[in-house]
């Protein structure tokens, strides 16, 4: 083993060597050599023997990604250690043969969504599981294990992970290896990559008539690597000085592509694009140019401890030859099919989105100067969405019958700088044109690609490269350079080697560097087509809750469908201190560079961009946005109106609540309207009935009967004068009587008067959301005891909804005077009678009595109660 691994090196050096020496066909004939050399290796390392019958199926259920991309990597290492393997999504679960409950082997790697949900590609496999008619040994004959995904922001922690694989288990199968939890919140590394170590041996413990012993079992899990991928080209001439440069007008035109460029062309370009990119990180240059130091201290030296390399799975192939009728315009606006024909069982998705114009937008904030935002100011932008099908007033039904507390996942373009780096580099070195035409192979599962589509749209809107890259594909990328600094500054990110903890932490956590500035400071990383559109994670979609009602916005058709919904939402924009580490980084800066990193959000940064281009007349047609509907299962308002909510959303978490307290007003609206339609009439003569006075009084009694029940939002923000977006709305909305009660809380305006202010303590203004609830402390327990309102909390999970979890237990706490007519007809409604026991509420009290507060167990235990019931929802976010 270590003669292979000095002979590899030797052979490694000479390639290196080579490369730099100019001579190519040298470089190939020691690459193969290299690869054959390693191909024989594993042949010998992976003869891990399993009986056909001892067949391994991985599912995945994955919103983001992370779980389907660690379910793949698992069937490709398994089929390297000759194990017969397949990986499916948990939603294709009947088109397995055998069927599901024949498989031997299952393994299920599943992430969970939302307050616990399945993702939407392994709902369906999850309620043929919790089916309750299924026999006690369904199971039986299948040994399994679960990999688990969530985020301990959330309440519901591998809600999905643990509850397959307690259903499992209860449906007689024989759990063969620990269920394994990983936590997004903290890294989903620190538990993966343990869990897949255990994973091999007690899968091997499974196999029928294997000679392997485990001593070789240990020894192939460190010797392997996997074989090198050699991409052959032609030598590349260097660049005219003399040749006319090209350069798009504007970041986002793209038909710059569409010209007959030369090599030198091609190369000016590129180089134009990466030094866009490193301006907009806000990296200064000094007349030398950008040099990055991650050779210091390191060249000439071997990085060691790496994740083991395993070979990319190619899942398309890049068809050279362009279709006539695709022209490259822009890297903005959508470039894929307007699909139109979606069902009721087959809507917009991720894959398929439908497509929405932007038709109006503005700034709920106000610039701290009164003038224009500062770079990295706070600002939220409001988005009207027109829904109706271009040239038409038709809309789409998947998409008009939103209902308040839906979301929507939007398909953001990659920044503009990317897309053209990563073409202007293909284009450079193998003479891909963004016009070729990506084909996914058979039998692949990765629906991103099942649409025909062009290299432009695929790196547009199929891959990711505005994420931090995880050292899987970090150690993956390092193949793909030319130059050994490049590589060394792959390896050293990528490493598992303690020394360089601390340059990781500052490159990967602190700088958060994206897989596009990588490429545009690593100048010879080039991956072919296949291989990176096969390599990157899928780029995932950006959720926004709906601030608007489908009511407010009929179709002009007479449908019920709604043509128009709103969103409302924070543009990300920060810088990242990165201090002295900063400057050691990148050595070649010039003094001005202070360590600052600026980081921008994607959706949201191009959000404002075409929006304030739309707002200026730079751009006339409205911007199409590709999108799909996100139904919510659990955080809807009450069906009747009747029924008291308190809402809590701090920020940008008030906007779904618009949308609520809005369709609570125009249902009841409606409700008056039908009411007094039924109360009115003629005559068959035509005579108009004259209603006695007693007789109008009723008619008025009953239009008014079951009107809203009391509405409570609780809102905060910074400051006032600046960000409290939807201030006219609420006060609209409070008019109304939508909002009966307001709680206000604006924290910098509180810290100011503190300091400066010799007022009392009660006049200064609240500051958190939580302190206004506590203020207020008796009347929120009694409308959650007696009232059995709903409780809603939307908006940062990790501190501010555990902070108002906190204050509702404290609320609960306090006695409060309750009266019979307080308690009114909600005794005689079942659930009312018993959530009132559960709050220590009586259902009969002759007159007014003091209600003593709930232990804090009896008020996390309503609490609990509530929530099971869907009483109380949280929609958080980390």
């Amino acid at each position: 083993h270590l003669k292979q691994k000095t002979d590899e090196r030797a052979a490694r050096t000479a390639i290196l060597t080579s490369w730099r020496c100019g001579t190519i066909s040298k470089y190939l004939r020691h690459s193969r050599a290299l690869a054959e050399q390693r191909r024989a290796s594993s042949a010998l390392l992976y003869s891990i023997n399993m009986s056909a019958t001892q067949e391994l199926t991985v599912l995945y259920g994955s919103q983001t990604g992370n779980a389907q991309q660690i379910a793949e990597n698992l069937v490709a290492d398994a089929e390297k250690k000759g194990i017969p393997a397949s990986v499916y999504p948990m939603n294709e679960f009947k088109k397995l043969k055998p069927a599901l409950e024949e498989r031997p082997i299952l393994v299920y790697v599943c992430s969970t969504t939302g307050n616990g949900d399945a993702p939407s590609n392994a709902d369906k496999c999850w309620r043929y599981l919790k089916k309750r008619s299924h026999a006690k040994d369904l199971m039986s004959s299948t040994k399994f294990t679960v990999l688990g995904l969530g985020d301990t922001n959330y309440n519901k922690f591998c809600a999905m992970g643990i509850g397959v694989d307690k259903r499992m288990k209860e449906l007689g199968g024989e759990r063969f290896y620990p269920l394994g939890c990983a936590d997004e919140g903290t890294g989903l590394e620190d538990v993966v990559e343990p869990w897949l170590e255990g994973f091999w041996p007690a899968l091997e413990a499974l196999r029928v008539g294997s000679d392997t012993s485990d001593s070789d079992v240990a020894a192939n899990e460190q010797a392997v690597e996997e074989e090198k991928e050699v991409q052959e080209g032609e030598e590349e001439e260097p660049a005219e000085d003399d040749e006319t440069k090209v350069s798009p007008e504007q970041p986002s035109d793209a038909s710059i592509f569409d010209q007959d460029l030369s090599e030198g062309q091609l190369a000016a370009l590129e180089e134009e694009f990466a030094q866009k990119i490193l301006q907009d990180m806000g990296l200064a240059q000094s007349p030398d140019g950008l040099q990055p130091g991650w050779l210091d201290d390191w060249e000439g030296s071997e990085v060691a401890d790496l994740p083991r390399l395993s070979k990319v799975k190619t899942l398309v192939t890049v068809q050279d030859q362009a279709p006539e009728q695709t022209a490259v315009e822009s890297f903005d606006d959508w470039c894929g099919p307007a699909s139109t024909a979606f069902t009721a069982d087959d809507p917009p998705s991720v894959e398929r989105p439908a497509l929405a114009t932007i038709a109006a937008s503005k700034y709920l904030t106000n610039p701290e100067n009164g003038a224009d935002y500062a770079h990295g100011e706070r600002r939220v932008l409001h988005v009207e969405l027109d829904l109706t099908k271009q040239g038409t007033q038709d809309v789409d039904a998947t998409l008009g019958s939103y209902v308040p507390g839906d979301a929507i996942g939007v398909l953001a373009p990659n920044v503009a700088e990317y897309v053209g780096l990563v073409l202007a580099r293909l284009r450079k070195a193998y003479g891909t044109h963004p016009h070729s035409v990506v084909h996914v192979l058979e039998r692949v599962s990765d629906d991103r690609y099942r649409q025909e589509q062009t290299l432009v749209e695929a790196l547009k809107y199929r891959v990711d490269l505005q994420t931090t890259p995880r050292r899987k594909i970090l150690r993956q990328l390092c193949e793909f350079c030319s130059d050994e600094g490049d590589q060394m500054f792959l390896e050293r990110l990528c490493s598992k080697d303690k020394q360089h903890k601390g340059f990781q932490e500052l490159v990967l956590e602190r700088f958060h560097l994206r897989l596009g500035e990588i490429f545009a400071l690593c100048k010879s990383l080039c991956p072919p087509a296949d291989a990176l559109l096969s390599l990157l994670p899928p780029s995932l979609p950006r959720y926004y809750s709906i601030a608007s009602s489908p009511l407010a916005s009929k179709s002009a058709n007479g449908s019920s469908l709604s043509t128009k919904m709103t969103l409302a939402f924070s543009v990300v924009e920060y810088d990242v201190q990165a201090g002295a580490a900063g400057k050691a980084l990148f050595p070649g800066t010039d003094v001005s560079f202070a360590g600052l990193l600026r980081r921008k959000g994607l959706a949201t940064s191009w959000f404002e961009r075409v929006c304030r281009e739309m707002q200026s007349g730079q751009r006339t047609d409205p911007p199409v946005l590709p999108l799909f509907l996100r139904p919510t299962r659990e955080f809807v308002i009450p069906a009747h109106p009747r029924w008291p909510i308190l809402c809590i959303g701090p920020g940008t978490g008030v906007a779904p609540f618009i949308g609520f307290f809005e369709h609570r007003l125009l249902l009841e609206k409606q409700r008056r309207e039908a009411c007094e339609e039924a109360c009115m009439g003629q005559w068959r003569g035509g005579v108009e009935i004259d209603l006695g006075l007693a007789e109008a009084d009723e008619v008025s009694a009953y239009t008014s009967r079951d009107g809203i029940g009391r509405g409570w939002l609780a809102f905060g923000c910074r400051h006032q004068a600046t960000d409290y977006i939807y201030e006219e709305k609420m006060k609209e909305l409070e008019a109304h009587g939508a909002i009966d009660k307001l709680f206000l809380a604006f924290s910098r305006d509180a810290n100011k008067a503190d300091a400066e202010s010799e007022m009392a303590a009660k006049d200064l203004p609240f500051k958190y959301v939580t302190h206004a609830l506590q203020a207020e402390a008796p009347e929120v327990a009694k409308l959650l005891r007696v009232g059995c309102a709903y409780v809603y909390i939307c908006g940062d999970g990790t501190e501010m909804a555990k902070d108002a979890h906190a204050a509702l237990v404290a609320c609960l706490q306090a006695s409060f005077k309750c009266s019979p007519e307080e308690l009114g007809s909600l005794r005689n409604d079942a659930s009312a009678r018993d959530l009132y026991e559960k709050a220590h509420v009586p259902l009969h009290m002759a007159e007014e009595e003091v209600l003593e507060g709930l232990s804090e167990e009896e008020a996390e235990a309503l609490l609990e109660t509530l929530m099971k019931r869907g009483r109380y929802v949280q929609d958080v976010w980390s």
